[in-house]
């Protein structure tokens, strides 16, 4: 090794003298490369300056390009995964809509059994007898603790203690809530079905954004992926703000 490169390599005070005797001949070595930089060197030096600014310009732009691309792929995968979050709860929804659904035609059909099953008994007729006033206590006593029980089941609303006549033979009676009963769970039904139908469409946007947040989130990924050579290191990474999620929240 010749004394001059080892001198440069044990001694950083020649180096950085060196370094910066190139860096202000630069603009000579540019001069000397043009004729006409040799006839307008005031021209040409004001050209070289104006190059490095346009460079430099560019040079921040493509900073402040590469922080927001870093930044919005932040801030989808935030979005992608309140959408997920929010798609697995409206499928949990739909699974209990769709139980609830299921076991409402179940009531329904085992109402609409019994109401048949005491239909056929029906055609044996009731035995005609002049009710007494203790027979009609007896009676509503009856009717009373039958739609109750019915009610505390579900199988009637609240309200419909009032619905029947309470001077009706007992069978009669029970023919009479049977059918009431049948109704109403045929009711709950329809409800139920038209409620699944709901939660069921409202699922399917939730997943639809799912897919489409999830897909803009590896799609900016890539591009933040891209251009993350491009950010300034003397900057720290941009935080994601937090976006609103398309899908509904459960």
């Amino acid at each position: 090794m010749n004394p001059v490169a080892e001198m440069l390599l044990s001694e950083p005070t020649p180096a950085a003298i060196w370094a910066a005797l190139m860096l202000l001949c630069l603009p000579a070595v540019f001069l000397l490369a043009s004729p006409h930089s040799l006839r307008h060197p005031r021209l040409a030096l004001l050209d070289i300056i104006g190059t490095l600014r346009r460079r430099g310009e560019l040079r921040r732009r493509a900073q402040a390009d590469a922080v927001e691309t870093t930044r919005y792929a932040q801030e989808m995968k935030v979005a992608a995964d309140q959408a997920r979050t929010a798609a697995h709860r409206w499928q949990q929804r739909r699974d209990k809509a769709t139980a609830h659904t299921a076991a409402a035609w179940q009531a329904w059909q085992d109402a609409d059994t019994d109401l048949t099953r005491l239909r056929a008994a029906a055609a044996w007729g009731t035995p005609q007898t002049t009710p007494t006033p203790a027979c009609y206590a007896d009676r509503e006593r009856y009717l009373h603790r039958l739609v109750t029980t019915a009610i505390n089941r579900g199988d009637l609303p609240t309200d419909a203690l009032t619905s029947f006549d309470p001077r009706l033979h007992q069978f009669d009676q029970d023919v009479a809530v049977a059918r009431a009963i049948v109704a109403h769970r045929r009711d709950c039904y329809h409800r139920a079905a038209a409620e699944e139908a709901t939660t069921i469409h409202d699922t399917h946007l939730a997943i639809r954004s799912r897919d489409s947040l999830h897909h803009e989130y590896v799609t900016a990924t890539v591009h933040a992926a891209n251009v993350h050579h491009l950010l300034p290191t003397d900057r720290p990474t941009p935080r994601a703000r937090r976006r609103p999620v398309l899908a509904r929240a459960a």
